[in-house]
């Protein structure tokens, strides 16, 4: 039973199936006797059905629409739909006719739980102000927020759909770990965290592009999509006022099996790739570019 207003057209969803449970789909209006009765009264009374009373939902599901004076006093209205050819059980259900209708808030919004199956806000961390700085936000009831926060800063959505939000990260965003994302809907609030960190294009002074390429042992293969980490040492950099030490920046090979990083020149850093257990720590080199495998001592 849901609430309609007194003497104002309404509409309800109609589910029609055999005895045996099977849904019915595709019945015609003519195909249906719909009756009315205010609760305690004795008899039904038809209700006259055409085309614009009765829409065909797909899969044995249907809409009926009621006119204003169908419900012209307060009060429980019960109404059924017989069969008139077609088999389906005789539906019933019951409507409660208000002055008012009562508010109904939207479910809250949630965001999944950061978990590798399914992450809840990717990428973490995400860089700010220099691209790829997109940060999407996935979980339930995020249609139309009215506002997404990162770390205090409300951003522009670029991107929405119940399950999903994306936004981009911009250069006000404060740097940090486990900086709080909040996003706001009619239905309520919900929070999370991520990563903010430097884009390795923004690191104060010279930098040298580290290079290199993965191959598969077995096969001499290059390997695509090998993640590949560059641990800061010998930091701290100041960007925004805050000092940043031992900051790490994800990269990956491409198809070819290539990636590159670019890091501060003559500063000590960790490069780590997990996949092939390799780990090395040097000094940045004052060059331009640098392989890592071929021209760094």
């Amino acid at each position: 039973m849901r609430y309609v207003k007194q003497n104002v057209g309404s509409e309800d969803t109609v589910q029609l199936f055999t005895s045996a449970g099977v849904a019915v789909p595709g019945v015609l209006f003519g195909e249906v006797i719909v009756e009315i009765r205010k609760a305690g009264a004795s008899g039904w009374s038809a209700k006259a059905i055409t085309g614009s009373n009765w829409t065909d939902r797909g899969a044995g599901n249907y809409a009926l629409k009621f006119e204003n004076a169908d419900f012209d006093t307060l009060g429980i209205f019960q109404y059924k739909i017989r069969p008139n050819g077609p088999s389906f059980q005789t539906y019933q259900d019951s409507l409660y006719v208000v002055t008012t209708l009562p508010t109904v808030l939207p479910a809250p919004p949630t965001i999944n739980s950061q978990t590798d199956s399914s992450p809840g806000i990717l990428p973490n961390p995400v860089y700010k102000k220099t691209a790829p700085n997109t940060l999407t936000i996935t979980g339930t009831e995020l249609l139309n927020p009215t506002a997404v926060t990162v770390g205090g800063v409300a951003l522009s959505v670029t991107a929405n759909t119940d399950t999903s939000i994306a936004v981009t990260v911009i250069d006000a965003v404060p740097l940090g770990t486990d900086v709080e994302v909040i996003v706001v809907t009619a239905g309520g609030t919900a929070k999370g965290k991520v990563n903010v960190v430097v884009h390795p294009d923004d690191i104060p002074g010279e930098l040298c592009e580290i290079h290199g390429k993965v191959f598969s042992t077995k096969l001499g293969q290059p390997l695509s999509g090998v993640a590949v980490f560059a641990i800061l040492l010998d930091m701290p950099v100041i960007v925004d006022g805050v000092a940043w030490t031992d900051e790490t920046i994800p990269v990956s090979t491409d198809a070819q099996g290539v990636f590159s990083v670019k890091l501060p020149r003559q500063k000590r850093v960790e490069i780590f790739i997990p996949r092939t257990q390799y780990r090395r720590e040097f000094v940045v080199p004052n060059v331009a570019k640098a392989d890592l495998f071929t021209e760094i001592p």
